[in-house]
């Protein structure tokens, strides 16, 4: 009796584990709601930074670390996910493809694509795959901040959003990984995280 006892508690808690509706963190660097962002994607974004990088030897030294790299690209697709959730929930504050081409067009038409390209990969860890991702997520900051605090200042405006930002990234609930640390509600970043053993020193082929 004692064993069938203990073989019946030990399926019920595995029944349990296995319907629960809250995603789990294995296999995943973070998790946003009910959004997964996996590991293996931020691998892919860190080695895509890392090869783009060393086609250009000349900007290495600009170039953040690969230790770095997995936390900002953790930290843009935790932003990144909030962000879609809020305009999912908002849709008056969504951005439609036409705008973010339209966008992306005057931008390079401004500054040159190649500078663009090269200033967001050395400043911010993004390869260039994810520019229009990125160029999405900036615009939906700025429908957000205007319509939180219209005819604010551009500082005022850019407080009031991280703020907002960090209100609803609480609300929705992020989790993110060990290997990355804990997450800093006010900042919106990863802090206090040792990544030194989570992605290959150089890319892979």
């Amino acid at each position: 009796m004692k064993v069938r006892f203990v073989v019946a508690s030990v399926m019920s808690i595995v029944v349990l584990a296995g319907c629960s509706s809250k995603p789990q963190l294995a296999g995943a660097a973070a998790i946003v709601g009910d959004t997964q962002i996996s590991q293996s994607e931020v691998t892919q974004q860190v080695n895509a930074v890392v090869s783009e990088v060393k086609k250009n030897p000349s900007s290495g030294a600009q170039a953040p670390s690969v230790v770095q790299l997995g936390g900002l690209v953790v930290n843009r697709l935790v932003v990144s996910a909030v962000l879609h959730r809020v305009s999912k929930d908002n849709p008056a504050l969504a951005v439609t493809p036409k705008q973010v081409d339209a966008f992306m067009q005057q931008l390079f038409s401004q500054y040159g694509e190649q500078a663009v390209t090269q200033q967001l990969l050395l400043q911010s860890a993004i390869p260039q795959s994810e520019i229009r991702d990125f160029v999405e997520d900036y615009m939906l900051k700025q429908s957000i901040a205007i319509t939180i605090a219209p005819g604010a200042s551009q500082d005022e405006q850019s407080n009031a959003l991280y703020q907002y930002l960090a209100q609803q990234a609480k609300k929705i609930g992020v989790r993110v990984a060990p290997r990355f640390g804990g997450w800093d509600e006010a900042t919106l970043q990863t802090v206090a995280g040792d990544n030194t053993l989570s992605f290959p020193a150089t890319p892979t082929n």
